[in-house]
């Protein structure tokens, strides 16, 4: 809405002869370098709350999200930028990682040099580039080699289109174990690839020992902000009510709709949930309050978060709870 009006309202002295935008970063032409600030002044004088910056060109080059763009002869050339604080360090060869990982960290910025070099003088520079760039990280020369022959390859004679019908990708996520990942990896698919033929199977390797694993770097949630929990709650009053519940939501929100209170205003709701652990309570003539909630699980999806509370309900026999499990076990 902003583009439409800030262009269609621009004055035709200094309006823009190209305008291309990628969510908020926008390439932009003009005749004359002093229409850019007359251009800039006017967008800036259309809303109070947004105002625009403004880089210009420097030595007849503009660098543009990824791309260098250079003038040359009357026209452009498009080459890899890396801003100054680009340190030259990657993945290193010999972390602990799937080789597909560093396999596909020179998959991706030879496609990256492929596509956004405009001339094979400024790709040739980029391979060079590149090639130092995998030495200093360890990888072998040869490596980065076969991988650019293998390119090019692909460019100068491409495969002939397949029409064979293709077949469902699955991708499963597995832990990384060094070089038995790579022999587990044949194994299943020369066992999966039998059963199922119609399905190609991506095996996904990942290190859990991260330093996030490791250390804990984020402060610590107080537990009435948690969600997607299980919680058990006691009767304070006989010490013999027992009930086991799950929520999505955060578990202050949860309680107070035991409650049977708002969790904003915190006023009694006119019109309540039901609540087994209330029913108990007002028959216990009892009150309750959040210290009588424990956090007792918790989970990243719906269907993980009932299982574990079927299985904690299951172990605990509460005596609250309407049904005997939230979701079908087949254990015995």
């Amino acid at each position: 809405h902003l583009e439409e009006l800030y262009l269609n309202q621009c004055p035709h002295v200094y309006k823009p002869e190209f305008y291309k935008r990628y969510v908020d970063d926008t390439f932009v032409l003009f005749k004359h370098q002093e229409h850019a600030d007359l251009f800039l002044n006017h967008i800036n004088g259309l809303h109070d709350n947004i105002k625009f910056t403004m880089e210009k060109e420097v030595d007849q080059k503009l660098p543009f999200l990824d791309v260098l763009v250079s003038k040359c002869d009357g026209g452009f050339t498009t080459g890899v930028f890396r801003k100054k604080t680009f340190t030259g360090l990657g993945q290193n060869f010999y972390s602990f990682c799937s080789l597909n990982f560093k396999f596909n960290s020179c998959r991706t910025l030879l496609h990256r040099a492929y596509n956004v070099c405009s001339t094979w003088k400024l790709f040739h520079d980029e391979i060079s580039f590149l090639s130092s760039f995998f030495k200093d990280n360890c990888f072998p020369d040869y490596v980065f080699t076969n991988f650019t022959n293998t390119f090019l390859q692909n460019v100068f004679q491409p495969k002939s289109p397949s029409y064979d019908v293709p077949k469902k990708p699955l991708y499963i996520s597995l832990p990384y174990l060094g070089l038995q990942s790579s022999v587990l990896k044949k194994e299943l698919n020369s066992s999966l690839s039998k059963l199922y033929p119609y399905v190609k199977f991506h095996f996904v390797f990942k290190n859990p020992l991260t330093i996030g694993s490791l250390f804990r770097f984020k402060d610590s949630l107080r537990e009435l902000m948690r969600s997607s929990v299980v919680y058990s709650f006691t009767c304070p009053g006989c010490n013999s009510g027992m009930y086991i519940g799950c929520t999505n939501r955060l578990l202050k929100v949860r309680i107070d709709s035991h409650m049977g209170r708002s969790h904003r205003t915190g006023n009694l709701l006119n019109k309540k949930d039901e609540s087994a652990v209330r029913t108990h309570c007002q028959g216990c003539r009892q009150t309750f309050k959040y210290e009588d909630f424990k956090i007792i699980g918790q989970a990243t999806n719906k269907q993980a978060l009932l299982f574990l509370e079927s299985l904690h309900i299951k172990q605990l026999s509460p005596n609250l709870n309407n049904t005997s499990s939230s979701i079908p076990l087949q254990i015995a």
